[in-house]
C-alpha cells in the first residue's frame, strides 16, 4: 500500500508517461494518413453537402445508406469551416478523426480504471484499443470515422451508467440515456449503445435502472424515423426489399463467426488481406469460443467479459445481418465495422486481468506496460502503413486549383451556382466522377449574372 505522498506523485507521473506513450504509439500506427492526408470516395460528397449551415441544415437528417447521422454532418460543417479552403480539407478531416480516436482511447482508460480500480488495467485497455490497426479504415477514411465518434459516445454512456452503479448518481443515469441517444446520431451501429448500457446495468445488479438507457435509443429511433423514415426503410442498395426485409440473421451469424476469425483473431496480430477458408474458420471459431469460455470462467470480473462479448456478438450480428445481400468476401475488408467488436475484445480481456497487489502503478508495472505498448506498435505498424490508401499524387494540386477558383468567385461576387454553370468539370483524384469545383463556396451576389459575364469575371473561357 502506497502512503508516502512523494511516492504517490511518482506513481502518478508513471501513469501520465504511460498514457502519453499510449497516445504516441496510437498516432504512430495510424500516422501515415495524418502525415500524408487525403480524401477518397464518399468524402467529397459528404464535405460538399456541409459547405455551409444552409447546406448542412437541408441535409441534416438525410441518411447515407442506413446511417442517419446529423451530428456527423454538423461536425463536417465544422471541419469545412476550420479548413478555410479546399486545400486544407484533407488535413482538417484527418485531425478531427484523431480527436475522436484519442478521445475514445482516453475514455476507455477512464471506464476500465474505474471498473477495475487500478491504473494498470485502464492503461492496458487503452493501449489495447488504441495501438491497433484492426479498425484502421475508420481512421484513414474520413467518411468511415463516424464509427469512432459513436464508440466514444458509447463509452460515455457506460461511464454515466457506472456512476449509477458505483454512486447511485441520478445525473449519471440520465446522462446514460442521453448518450444512448447521441451515439446513433453519429453512426447507425450506435443503436446498440442503449442495449449495451442496459446490459451493463443488469450485470451490475441494477435491474430497475436498466430500462433508462433504452429510452435514449427509442427516442433517437423515433426522431430518425419521423425525419427520414422512408429513406431509412427503403435504401437503394437493398433493391426492392425494405431494410427490415433485407435482414437475414442466419447469414449474419455465419458472417459474424468468420469475421471473428478474420478481423479479430488475425486482426489482433496485424494480419489482414486474406479470407480464411470456411472450414478452417469454423474450426478456429470453435477454438476461440472455447477460449472465451475458459477466460470467462477464471476472470475476476466475469461481468466485463460478458459485456465485451456482447459488443462483439451484437455489433457483428447487426451489421452482417443487415448486409446479408453481400458476399462475405465483399464485406470482410470493411474494417470500419470492427470498431465496436474490437472494443468488446478489449473489455473482455480487461475483465480477466488479475488485480495488482499495490494500489498505485509500480515501476515494474510501468515497464510491463511499456513492453505491451511497444509490442502492439511493432505488430500493428506494418498493417497501419500498408493498409492506408495512397493519396493520389494530383489531389493536392486539384484542391489548390479549387481553392484558387473559390477565391476568384469571392473577389468577383460570383455565387457558387453561377460558377458551376460555366466551369468545365474538374475530375477529383480519388473519385474522378466527382466534380472538384462542387467544393467551392462562392461569393455573395446575384446568381442570375449572364454566363458570359461570369466567365469574364473569373477569367475562364
Amino acid at each position: 500500500m502506497t502512503s508516502n505522498p512523494a511516492a504517490s506523485r511518482t506513481a502518478t507521473r508513471r501513469v501520465v508517461v504511460a498514457g502519453a506513450a499510449v497516445a504516441a504509439a496510437t498516432l504512430v500506427v495510424h500516422g501515415l494518413s495524418l502525415v500524408v492526408p487525403g480524401l477518397q470516395l464518399d468524402d467529397f460528397v459528404i464535405l460538399r453537402q456541409s459547405r455551409s449551415w444552409a447546406d448542412t441544415r437541408e441535409r441534416l437528417w438525410v441518411p447515407v445508406n442506413e446511417h442517419c447521422w446529423p451530428l456527423f454532418r454538423l461536425l463536417t460543417m465544422g471541419v469545412v469551416w476550420a479548413a478555410n479552403g479546399a486545400a486544407s480539407l484533407p488535413l482538417a478531416g484527418a485531425v478531427s478523426v484523431r480527436v475522436a480516436l484519442l478521445g475514445t482511447v482516453w475514455l476507455v482508460y477512464r471506464f476500465v480504471r474505474r471498473e477495475r480500480g487500478h491504473p494498470y488495467h485502464g492503461l492496458a485497455a487503452a493501449a489495447g484499443f488504441g495501438v491497433t490497426a484492426a479498425y484502421q479504415e475508420a481512421v484513414n477514411w474520413y467518411a468511415a470515422s463516424p464509427a469512432l465518434w459513436a464508440a466514444a459516445a458509447t463509452v460515455l454512456a457506460l461511464l454515466a451508467a457506472q456512476r449509477w452503479v458505483q454512486a447511485r448518481s441520478w445525473v449519471g443515469l440520465a446522462a446514460a440515456a442521453g448518450w444512448s441517444a447521441v451515439a446513433p446520431a453519429w453512426f447507425g451501429g450506435g443503436v446498440l449503445t442503449g442495449p449495451l448500457c442496459a446490459l451493463y446495468l443488469v450485470l451490475g445488479e441494477r435491474w430497475r435502472a436498466a430500462g433508462v438507457p433504452l429510452v435514449g435509443t427509442v427516442v433517437y429511433v423515433a426522431v430518425a424515423l419521423t425525419m427520414a423514415g422512408d429513406q431509412l426503410l427503403h435504401v437503394n442498395h437493398h433493391g426492392a426489399d425494405s431494410t427490415i426485409d433485407a435482414i437475414d440473421p442466419a447469414v449474419g451469424a455465419v458472417y459474424s463467426a468468420r469475421s471473428v476469425v478474420d478481423n479479430l483473431v488475425f486482426g489482433a496480430v496485424g494480419v489482414s488481406g486474406f479470407t480464411t477458408p470456411p472450414a478452417v474458420a469454423a474450426v478456429l471459431f470453435v477454438g476461440v469460443a472455447a477460449g472465451a469460455g475458459w477466460w470467462w470462467r477464471w476472470a475476476p470480473r466475469r461481468d466485463l467479459v460478458v459485456l465485451g462479448l456482447a459488443f462483439v456478438v451484437l455489433h457483428f450480428g447487426l451489421i452482417y445481418s443487415a448486409r446479408a445481400g453481400w458476399t462475405y468476401d465483399q464485406l470482410r475488408g470493411w474494417s470500419r465495422y470492427t470498431v465496436f467488436p474490437w472494443m468488446g475484445v478489449v473489455l473482455a480481456v480487461a475483465g480477466g486481468l488479475r488485480r495488482p497487489a499495490d494500489t498505485e502503478l509500480t515501476t515494474r508495472e510501468a515497464w510491463r506496460l511499456g513492453l505491451l505498448i511497444l509490442g502492439l506498435m511493432l505488430v500493428n505498424l506494418p498493417r497501419g502503413v500498408l493498409g492506408t490508401p495512397i493519396r493520389p499524387a494530383e489531389q493536392p494540386r486539384v484542391l489548390l486549383q479549387v481553392e484558387d477558383m473559390d477565391r476568384k468567385c469571392r473577389e468577383a461576387g460570383i455565387p457558387a451556382e453561377a460558377a458551376w454553370r460555366v466551369l468545365v468539370p474538374l475530375p477529383m483524384p480519388g473519385d474522378p466522377a466527382f466534380d472538384a469545383y462542387l467544393l467551392i463556396h462562392g461569393g455573395t451576389g446575384p446568381d442570375d449574372v449572364p454566363d458570359d459575364e461570369v466567365r469574364r469575371r473569373l477569367g475562364v473561357q
